[in-house]
């Protein structure tokens, strides 16, 4: 009896389908049993993009604001996103990206025989534009490396973004946002597009257990609350003695979404019956889920602010250190910068010795009326 069906035909790969996969079945088949010979779900890939943004889960956020452009301009374009793990989170449910890949070494030699049609690299840092250098393609946006290590802008709109890395001076008289500059970067006309961002089961299954565990109602005003900030510019968070001036001033329920190493300093605002504090550190989604059930955010220039924005939440967002022009709230909002001559200083600690830090001359009083200016 014969091992093998010599009756079954031999498959003429379509490299160039959308669906293929190469070292397994694609999806077609297993779902309808058609093969490349005779599919008629192929779908021809147009230009292969590589879209290149490592980490800082904020900016690989705000750059999901280009990946519907990027398919409206090139239609039947087939998008790979190279990411740090650990920063993929928002990611590896995006409807844009065909293809998410993870640093590390089986991405890094793929990337010495793969050809792109339009490399965009938004990442500076050495790891993204070694691999935005090695890669072929026929068009390159963003950074690369040059021979002696040090980065280099492709293209005179990144620049732009690459001189403001190195010159203080130019971050604080820049009026562009972060959105606007990296679309100026990859050609791409900037009409405000919102990032994309889509809250996983699980995110909203933990705001349903929250706000049912302590009593908040769907019809309540909840404000939220995110009083951290990343290493880089620490003095950008609001000092919890400001935090906790507002809390006394504010009536309606207030949720503090508490991340990795705030839980101490949340819980010392506690101090009325309305505030309640959230653990949001073991999934972004989480905090994305909580933010989506909010009606306002108050925040520093840190990662809850992109979230209420990608989600069209109202977010007040209190600045020190950082230039206020580099955020996009999409005009749902209201930013709040420092009164001090020294703002924006972009210094990583705050050299204020006489007196409060920049960010903490913005009064709890101000922003108090911010909140109401926003609900009205």
């Amino acid at each position: 009896m014969p091992l093998v069906n010599n009756s079954v035909a031999m498959i003429e790969p379509k490299y160039d389908c959308k669906h293929f996969i190469g070292y397994k079945p694609c999806l077609p088949h297993k779902n309808h049993g058609v093969i490349c010979n005779n599919c008629d779900r192929y779908e021809k890939i147009g230009k292969r993009i590589l879209l290149i943004n490592l980490e800082y889960s904020g900016d690989v956020l705000r750059t999901t604001s280009l990946l519907k452009p990027l398919k409206e301009k090139y239609p039947d374009c087939h998008i790979t996103w190279i990411v740090n793990k650990g920063s993929e989170e928002f990611l590896s449910n995006n409807q844009f990206i065909d293809r998410l890949l993870v640093t590390g070494y089986e991405t890094f030699v793929r990337m010495f025989v793969e050809d792109f049609d339009i490399i965009i690299n938004l990442d500076k840092r050495p790891e993204a534009t070694s691999i935005a250098s090695i890669v072929k393609a026929s068009e390159k946006y963003g950074f690369g490396m040059r021979p002696d290590g040090n980065v280099f802008a492709y293209n005179k709109a990144s620049k732009y973004l690459l001189d403001m890395g190195l010159s203080d001076d130019i971050k604080r008289s820049n009026t562009k946002t972060q959105q606007q500059i990296i679309f100026e970067m990859a050609d791409i006309a900037y009409k405000r597009q919102m990032p994309v961002l889509n809250i996983t089961e699980d995110g909203k299954h933990f705001a349903d257990e929250f706000l049912l565990n302590h009593k908040i109602q769907a019809d309540e005003k909840i404000i939220g609350i995110h009083t951290g900030c990343g290493s880089l510019f620490p003095d950008r968070k609001w000092s919890a003695e400001r935090f906790s001036e507002l809390i006394e001033m504010v009536d309606n329920k207030i949720i503090i979404f508490t991340g990795p190493g705030e839980k101490e300093i949340n819980e010392k605002l506690i101090t009325k019956g309305n505030v309640f504090i959230a653990d949001t550190s073991k999934s972004l989604h989480h905090l994305a889920a909580l933010v989506s059930r909010c009606n306002l955010v108050l925040t520093g220039d840190t990662m809850a602010a992109h979230i209420a924005a990608a989600l069209n939440i109202p977010v007040i967002v209190l600045f020190g250190p950082t230039n206020e022009h580099e955020i996009e709230i999409y005009g749902n909002g209201k930013k709040l910068s420092s009164p001090s001559s020294y703002a924006p200083c972009y210094k990583h600690t705050c050299e204020m010795h006489n007196g409060p830090r920049c960010i903490d001359q913005i009064s709890a009083k101000n922003v108090f009326d911010k909140v109401n200016e926003v609900f009205r």
